[in-house]
């Protein structure tokens, strides 16, 4: 079946995700371990975010609970910066990142354009007060927040390499 509004979801996931891989190339494991700035996320931080938020996006489409729950606690927002000791090496975040994503891929291949009106699954109250309302709406914003964050990853690799890691 032809349906051109999921065709564009995907191509503007697919689309991000080579972004997102494009800039994690640039990056070093080292580079990963210094913060945005002073008393800003570090690089590793942000990148369990935003595996952590791609794992959660799978909620709100309906598709199942979390697999990597173990990153909740460490990566959710509002969750507290600790130290680099306290969180998973850049190898484990990085092999998890396309998993995540051929996952949501797949979740996203499969939803038809009348399924993006539907109401996410993660719904509390009335629909109509939700910040996200449809499934369509989540995939939108959750592509934004990702490029948000790839964003401030990008800008750790053009940083002077002189800087002290987190």
């Amino acid at each position: 079946m032809n349906f051109p509004r999921t065709t564009t979801s995907q191509r503007y996931y697919r689309q991000m995700n080579a972004w997102a891989e494009h800039v994690l190339r640039s990056l070093s494991d080292d580079d990963l371990r210094h913060n945005i700035s002073p008393g800003r996320n570090h690089g590793i931080w942000i990148l369990g975010h935003v595996v952590w938020s791609q794992d959660h996006l799978a909620q709100y489409l309906g598709q199942g609970g979390f697999s990597y729950p173990d990153l909740v606690p460490l990566f959710a927002s509002g969750t507290e910066l600790r130290g680099l000791e306290h969180y998973p090496s850049a190898a484990e975040l990085r092999a998890l990142w396309p998993l995540i994503c051929a996952k949501n891929a797949a979740i996203i291949a499969d939803l038809s354009d009348d399924q993006l009106d539907d109401y996410h699954a993660m719904i509390e109250g009335d629909p109509e007060q939700d910040y996200f309302k449809t499934k369509e709406n989540c995939i939108i914003n959750w592509t934004l927040h990702e490029l948000y964050h790839f964003g401030q990853l990008a800008m750790l690799a053009g940083r002077d390499k002189q800087t002290t890691p987190a």
